[in-house]
């Protein structure tokens, strides 16, 4: 029997969002006085953006969360894609920290849009999350169960790491990490079968996506409850380097050569995995905003490649652009590559 032959998807909108100005460690050494350029360094975070005023710890607008930082992304990829919004007819959403439990989230996103009628998707996850969606959008559109799809992913965590270490004293070094490392955001990208027809970007499709669990052996290395983090370092330390291993290997499976890409996208602000990548031949590929944007987790893969399409440095048509993608709270990883003309 021969293997279907499925219709390329095409990314025809990119949008992100990030809120107020880059808060720079030594903004956030001032405020809370601890030393949170020497405890970044290995982190390498040098900014991050915050919803909230990081000397009040009060949002920067009123109604500014996590869900109105989704809707601006979404009305920027929106944009991007020269479409109407009434156009998307499937929206997936993907993060940790919804406002709240119900309704759901892409529930409270397709009303904040404006979409009259959709099918809806929520995932709950981290760095890979967005990658579940673009998978699934990607299977959608291809079974033809959809035209037009818009994966929003965004985070606010600010209020819920930084925010209460305000005013308080003997601060835990966990608690200062969590709260310098992460920060607020949102990306967001349209999709389509590919046509000539198709307005906005061109010139960038998905060549090949994955995402797999393969660690339910390992003990996970972050927890989020009720809003409040937990690392465990060591279970990270032991595991961090075989997922790195087994993600890379299948990831160089399909593009046979480190030549075959232009950029590699690396999303997560994780100086464990960046010292990883910096001994391989791909570290030359990365291109990496981590130490600008903070990690956003859901928010990630997609406001990098916003970033580096206006930075000129990924080009539609031109330009592979490889993604490997994990997250910790699973070990859960992601891998894909979007490309322009082949080489």
């Amino acid at each position: 029997m021969n293997d279907p032959i499925f219709e390329s998807i095409s990314v025809v909108g990119v949008g992100s969002y990030s809120p107020g100005e880059p808060i720079t460690n030594a903004r956030i050494e001032e405020i809370l006085n601890v030393p949170v350029s020497t405890m970044m360094r290995f982190f390498g975070v040098k900014s991050r953006y915050f919803a909230v005023s990081p000397e009040t710890g009060i949002p920067l607008e009123e109604g500014l969360n996590c869900l109105e930082m989704a809707a601006r992304a979404g009305d920027a990829a929106i944009r991007s894609a020269n479409i109407d919004v009434k156009d998307v007819d499937f929206l997936i959403t993907a993060t940790a920290t919804p406002d709240h439990d119900l309704p759901p989230f892409p529930f409270e996103l397709q009303k904040r849009l404006g979409i009259d009628q959709c099918q809806i998707l929520d995932i709950r996850g981290g760095c890979a999350a967005s990658m579940q969606g673009l998978k699934i959008a990607q299977a959608m559109l291809q079974a033809n169960q959809c035209h037009c799809v818009l994966i929003c992913g965004a985070d606010f965590l600010s209020d819920k790491f930084y925010t209460p270490l305000l005013n308080k004293t003997d601060l835990r070094t966990e608690q200062v990490m969590n709260a310098a490392v992460f920060g607020d955001g949102a990306g967001a990208i349209v999709l389509k079968r590919k046509s000539s027809d198709n307005t906005g970007l061109t010139g960038l499709d998905i060549d090949f996506l994955n995402v797999t669990s393969s660690f339910t052996n390992l003990n996970t290395g972050f927890h989020l409850t009720h809003g409040v983090p937990a690392h465990d370092h060591r279970s990270m330390k032991k595991a961090l380097p075989q997922v790195v291993d087994l993600m890379r290997k299948e990831f160089l499976s399909h593009i046979s050569s480190v030549d075959n890409i232009d950029l590699l996208i690396v999303p997560q602000a994780n100086g464990a995995l960046m010292e990883l990548n910096q001994s391989h031949p791909l570290d030359a590929k990365q291109f990496y905003v981590g130490d600008e944007t903070g990690n956003a987790p859901a928010a990630a893969i997609f406001r990098a490649i916003d970033i580096a399409l206006k930075r000129g440095v990924l080009i539609p048509g031109v330009t592979r652009v490889g993604i490997m993608a994990l997250e910790s709270a699973s070990w859960l990883y992601a891998i894909g590559l979007l490309q322009g003309s082949k080489k």
